[in-house]
């Protein structure tokens, strides 16, 4: 089965022992586009240089970057010896994400308890394409596991808040996860009559209606700038197939996901 190179999926993973002194330093710029990292440090201190600024991502922390932008990493000279984990993921969109992500949360962030490190390895062995997996499959465990990143990493850095405004959170952070509300609640721990209540009075409008008018700008936004096929702009904005993503632009733009895209063009 041929890969296409737009789906999501793990790109790289290992990890690593360098001892003091020997040479361990990379930089960013020309390397290949569209691929997101996150490197946990095991023992040691990675540095990481990016917009003029020195971040130090110690033992129990790890630094989020993309491959071709201006920044780079690694250890001194006089530093000690340094171990990490590491992936890497790849597909269209994931730099927008670790940006985004990065804008929350900064470029290093702490594991207290060990859960990053351990959703990490997890993603490492279910996100590698392999005989047995189909690249659907695939990029669905990539979107679950970034939608689980922002999840924890908002529970790591922010006090406790109540059911609904976590439930609240989770999707408004990632409206193109294919969500069950009903899930969503018990999960939070929230009644669902509560969530539906509180998300009108917020947003003015249904969940589902939400949801819809997020994926169908986001679908016209990938139609006209990119050269994904309508099932892979469908498939990365939540829709269960092409048929739902062209009733959907259908009803918000009076047009289908081929008249968009020729539109933009001419």
């Amino acid at each position: 089965m041929k890969i296409n190179s737009s789906f999501w999926r793990v790109f790289s993973h290992g990890e690593e022992n360098h001892p003091a002194g020997q040479p361990y330093w990379f930089i960013n710029r020309g390397r290949p586009n569209s691929v997101s990292v996150v490197q946990y440090t095991l023992k040691g201190t990675l540095r990481f240089l990016r917009d003029g600024q020195e971040h130090l991502a110690r033992k129990g922390q790890a630094c989020l970057f993309n491959y071709n932008e201006e920044s780079e990493y690694g250890i001194r000279p006089k530093d000690g010896a340094y171990s990490c984990f590491w992936i890497s993921l790849i597909g269209a969109g994931l730099p927008e994400h670790w940006d985004e992500i990065r804008a929350l949360y900064g470029s290093v962030v702490s594991d207290s308890d060990g859960k990053l490190l351990e959703l990490l390895r997890e993603i490492a062995k279910t996100g590698s394409f392999s005989a047995e997996q189909d690249t659907i499959r695939v990029a669905s465990s990539v979107h679950l596991f970034v939608t689980r990143l922002i999840y924890l990493l908002n529970r790591l850095n922010q006090q406790p808040v109540n059911p609904v405004d976590q439930a609240l959170t989770r999707l408004r952070n990632n409206p193109y996860y294919p969500w069950s509300v009903k899930e969503l609640v018990e999960e939070e721990g929230c009644s669902r009559e509560y969530f539906f209540r509180v998300f009108r009075e917020r947003y003015g409008t249904t969940p589902a209606a939400w949801l819809s008018q997020q994926r169908a700008e986001h679908a016209r936004h990938l139609l006209q700038g990119t050269r994904l096929t309508v099932e892979d702009v469908a498939q990365q904005c939540g829709f269960a197939g092409a048929h739902s993503l062209a009733r959907t632009l259908r009803r918000y733009y009076q047009q289908g996901p081929n008249a968009i895209r020729h539109s933009f063009k001419t």
